[in-house]
């Protein structure tokens, strides 16, 4: 009598199973660390805008006020309290380095309270330490 054989055999599924766990095992790691130069990246674009809109803060409190020396915006601690009442940020730094009403280096930033920390330089630009 002639048996038909319809499906696949146990060791043939197995086989299967196998493959597709040494698949996952090599795939998760990888995609794993560019979620991770994903999230790095986008928190130091986040730095960089904060920057910005630091300088932005200080030309329109200069210009509202009718300065013309931008020095008096210079710090390297804190932000001075016309800039830090404009400037809402998901983005809090530790040193501030700001010169003639240009942001020259932020030290010590965090993002969303990540632990990761970045810094920013007027000519690098931002990245994580």
């Amino acid at each position: 009598m002639k048996m038909n054989k319809k499906g696949f055999t146990l060791i043939e599924l197995l086989a299967v199973i196998v493959i597709l766990a040494i698949i996952a095992l090599i795939v998760t790691p990888v995609i794993s660390n560019i979620i991770t130069s994903a999230k790095k990246a986008a928190n130091a674009r986040s730095v960089e805008g904060y920057a910005k809109d630091i300088q932005i803060a200080i030309m329109s409190a200069a210009f509202e006020n009718g300065e013309l020396d931008l020095s008096a915006y210079d710090t390297t601690t804190t932000l001075p309290a016309a800039v830090a009442s404009a400037v809402t940020s998901r983005v809090a730094c530790t040193t501030y380095a700001i010169s003639n009403g240009t942001v020259t280096s932020l030290t010590g930033c965090h993002v969303d309270g990540s632990q990761e920390t970045y810094h920013y330089g007027e000519t690098s630009g931002a990245a994580a330490d």
